[in-house]
Formats: C-alpha cells, structure tokens, sequence
C-alpha cells in the first residue's frame, strides 16, 4: 500500500474507535500498530521494543510525567484557590487587583505544574466567579484567565520548553540557562 493510504486507514480507524467509545489510549495503540503492520509487515513489530526504550531512557523526559502529577495534584487539592486567595489578598488595593491576581496565581501555577491548560481551568475555578461577584464583565474575566494560562509554556521549566529541548537534541539545562542569561552567552 503506498503511504498516502496507509494514513487514511490508520486516521479512519481511529475515528472509528473513538466513535465506539474506545478509551483514546487504546485506539491510539491499536492505530498506530495497524500502520505499523501496514508499512512493513509484522517484522515491523520487532521494532516497538526499541522505540519505548528510547522514548523512556530520556532523562529530560522524565520530567514530562513529573509535570503531569504535579498539575493533576494541584487541581485536586486546594492548593491552586489558596494560590488564588493569597494574591487576591496581596493585590486587593490595585486597580483591577482581581486581575493581577489571577495572572500572578496562573504565572505561579504555570511554573510549578508546566501545562497551560491546566492551569487555566484550575484558576479559572475561583478566579472567574469572584471576578463576575466583583462587577467584572464575563469577556474581560475569562480573557484575563485564558490569556494568563498560556503563560505556562512561556515560564521555565515547562513542558513545552523540556520538549523542545529534546526534539532539538538540546540538552534541557542549557536551554534554560541561555533563556535567563542569553545576554551574557
């Protein structure tokens, strides 16, 4: 089969699993070995073993879990509305403190857990309806909380960052130290 449909297959087969409720890990799995057995038979299937310890013998990459659970953590306990509480109380007196507050909360929350997305939804928990209690208008509530989530990926270290570093073939630690101290190097 030429490449061109070997994609279609494998894309149609796993729509279609998701289709049937397939959890998304399994329908992943069961994709991705048909377009290996497409591709090159079931020889192919020698090389899986290879790829997974490759993929889990990256000492950078190893933090990419690490981020997950520390995110998952803090949007199950009540760390991130204590995060929110203490910089709503140091911000009360600025002008749209509530504001600051919520970009502070998600730039700390960002850095300790590295995913963006996580940390919009947990301090947007709290965030929002205090700001809508507040007389804040909903666009202006949830574009502060959706423009300081993506602060995440832009605050060392991140998932984004540690990735990156291992697709450039960059060790994670010399990127880190060229983004604070570019100037210098």
């Amino acid at each position: 089969m030429d490449p061109v449909s070997i994609f279609i297959l494998i894309v149609a087969v796993f729509f279609g699993l998701i289709f049937l409720c397939v959890p998304i890990f399994a329908a992943l799995g069961v994709a991705s070995i048909l377009g290996f057995i497409l591709h090159g038979g079931f020889a192919s299937l020698e090389t899986i073993p290879d790829i997974l310890h490759r993929g889990l013998s990256s000492y950078s990459l190893l933090a990419v879990p690490l981020f997950i659970l520390m995110g998952e953590v803090m949007a199950r306990t009540s760390i991130g509305s204590r995060l929110f509480n203490m910089f709503a109380l140091w911000t009360d007196r600025l002008p749209g403190g509530l504001g600051v507050a919520s970009v502070a909360s998600s730039a700390v929350f960002g850095a300790m857990s590295g995913v963006s997305v996580a940390g919009a939804a947990t301090i947007g928990r709290f965030a929002i309806p205090e700001m809508l209690a507040r007389g804040y208008r909903p666009s202006l509530a949830g574009g502060t909380v959706a423009a300081a989530g993506a602060l995440a990926l832009l605050i060392p270290p991140s998932i984004g960052f540690v990735l990156y570093g291992e697709v450039a073939a960059n060790p994670s630690a010399s990127c880190f130290w060229r983004l604070f101290f570019r100037r210098f190097c």
